[in-house]
């Protein structure tokens, strides 16, 4: 469609005295209004005064253009005309050299009538720098027309700037390149943008999530997730795993921990096979349901049974990205705790063990939620439904042995859920209570909240030294009795003592029974 458009045409010329004549000239094309200007626009400059001269000059995207002419006389002048869309002269004005001169004239011009600019771009990984690696963004948009050329392009790379925290934004301006390079400092999924702005203020914009993962030989990365986002920074870790075939073992030999990109990598790998863990950081907001998982093609999984294991050769580059396992925990006034501690075979045994990963599962294998145990080695949920449970203890390269336990309005609380961890596997406690003097049969109730009362089979009449002990070890109480043979019980009082996890420990002939109590 073609519509008119009316025209300003402002020429400034000025001439200086001299048989061989220096000319210059300004030329800005606008409509009458002053507000819109054009790119591009043909422009005949031609010879008048017996100076022979012709050229068609184009004004920039701000609508003007300067230059000089060389007459050939005193006399010599210019003349500038606009041409309309068939080619004809539509007007044109004439300038002698004797003085400056400014003239000012409306001209119809046929335009094409626009279509609207529309941002585009590509870009090309240029591969790893020392501080990381550079892509370079191509502007591919498409002008409203001839013209309404663009003149600003701003690229907002889609990565955070360590200084300020904000997107990092480069403004290219015309005639500046609209070509951009930008140095990443981690390999990742960023959103870039491109918005364009031509010389009429039209802007558009346009953007691309792109996946830069410049890949290495000898190396596994990728991108973990959780929920359709990427992991915060320093919200988890990774571990890279090794397996011994003639052992029959698992190690870790080098974790790292979460971008804000998602992305991680080890690299420098000797050829084999490895495996993956990724493991939320207490620290993490979504740590209760982000559960501790494996890789596995195309499914993660939380047992490392069931983890697919990553072929590396010096010659390929393992590129494997998967999602944290969601865990479900509706929540409700049920508790299950416990403590894990080292197995026999080990120094130290009955040890407690820190940081151990236990896992809570329905009866259907369905994730519920997770947590670490303590420096004690104790650990708790204090937050769910009623129901029936899979406890699990989740230790690299060992079989577990999982517990079932059942929490009701009867018995919302279930303690001394525990286990030993031992070389090769996790199993329930080895069973300590009974030693030549006797064993304890009960201790109830457990929970407390005041009168514990511990039943006994004692095979002879026996002295007895009764602890209680808190979780640094120290003493609270202690009580001397002697019991005749049988079965017997005693009451300890538990009414002044804080609410939290306790030890009792009977102690008879050089020998030691130790029992966990909760008071609440």
């Amino acid at each position: 469609m073609m519509k008119k458009i009316g025209l300003l045409l402002l020429l400034t010329m000025s001439f200086l005295y001299a048989s061989a004549q220096t000319i210059p000239f300004v030329v800005n094309v606008t409509t009458p209004n002053g507000w819109d200007f054009y790119g591009n626009y043909p422009v005949l400059v031609t010879g008048i005064r017996g100076f022979t001269y012709s050229d068609t000059i184009y004004t920039d995207v701000w609508g003007s253009f300067e230059g000089t002419i060389m007459g050939n006389s005193s006399q010599a002048g210019i003349k500038t005309s606009l041409i309309d869309c068939n080619g004809n002269l539509q007007i044109d004005s004439a300038f002698a050299n004797r003085s400056k001169s400014q003239n000012s004239m409306n001209l119809y011009e046929c335009l094409q009538q626009p279509q609207r600019l529309h941002a585009d771009f590509s870009y090309t990984i240029n591969g790893f720098t020392p501080n990381g690696f550079s892509v370079t963004f191509f502007d591919q948009s498409i002008p409203a027309g001839q013209y309404w050329p663009i003149i600003e392009w701003d690229w907002d790379t889609g990565e955070q700037s360590p200084n300020t925290g904000k997107d990092s934004v480069k403004v290219l301006v015309y005639p500046d390149s609209s070509t951009y390079t930008h140095e990443y400092r981690y390999p990742g999924i960023y959103e870039i943008w491109l918005y364009a702005h031509d010389n009429i203020y039209e802007t558009d914009d346009e953007f691309m999530d792109v996946d830069f993962m410049p890949s290495l030989p000898s190396s596994i990365c990728g991108l973990w997730e959780y929920g359709d986002r990427y992991d915060s920074v320093d919200n988890a870790i990774l571990y890279l795993i090794t397996h011994d075939s003639v052992a029959g073992t698992l190690t870790a030999i080098d974790t790292t921990y979460s971008v804000s990109t998602g992305y991680f990598g080890f690299t420098g790998l000797a050829d084999g096979n490895y495996y993956l863990k990724a493991a939320p950081l207490p620290s993490d907001p979504d740590f209760a349901t982000k559960m501790p998982t494996y890789y596995v093609l195309g499914l993660e999984v939380t047992r490392w049974q069931d983890a697919s294991p990553i072929n590396v050769t010096s010659t390929a580059h393992a590129r494997k990205d998967f999602d944290f396992v969601q865990g479900n925990n509706p929540g409700g006034p049920g508790f299950i705790g416990g403590l894990i501690s080292q197995g026999a075979g080990k120094t130290g045994p009955g040890d407690p063990l820190e940081n151990v990963s236990i896992l809570i599962y329905d009866m259907q294998d369905n994730p519920i939620t997770h947590t670490l145990t303590d420096a004690n080695g104790e650990y708790n949920f204090p937050n769910l439904a009623y129901g029936t449970y899979k406890v699990h203890v989740e230790v690299i390269g060992k079989t577990s042995t999982d517990q079932i336990v059942t929490i009701s309005a009867g018995e919302p609380m279930v303690t001394e859920i525990d286990f030993e961890v031992n070389s090769k596997t996790v199993d329930l406690p080895t069973a300590l209570e009974e030693v030549t003097f006797g064993k304890i049969l009960n201790l109830y109730p457990n929970p407390t909240s005041g009168d514990l009362y511990v039943e006994m089979n004692l095979a002879v009449p026996t002295d007895i030294s009764i602890v209680i002990i808190d979780p640094l070890g120290r003493n609270l109480k202690a009580e001397n009795h002697r019991f005749g043979s049988g079965n017997q019980e005693f009451q300890m009082d538990f009414d002044d003592i804080s609410t939290g996890i306790y030890f009792i420990r009977l102690t008879a002939e050089g020998q030691t029974l130790t029992r966990r109590v909760v008071k609440w």
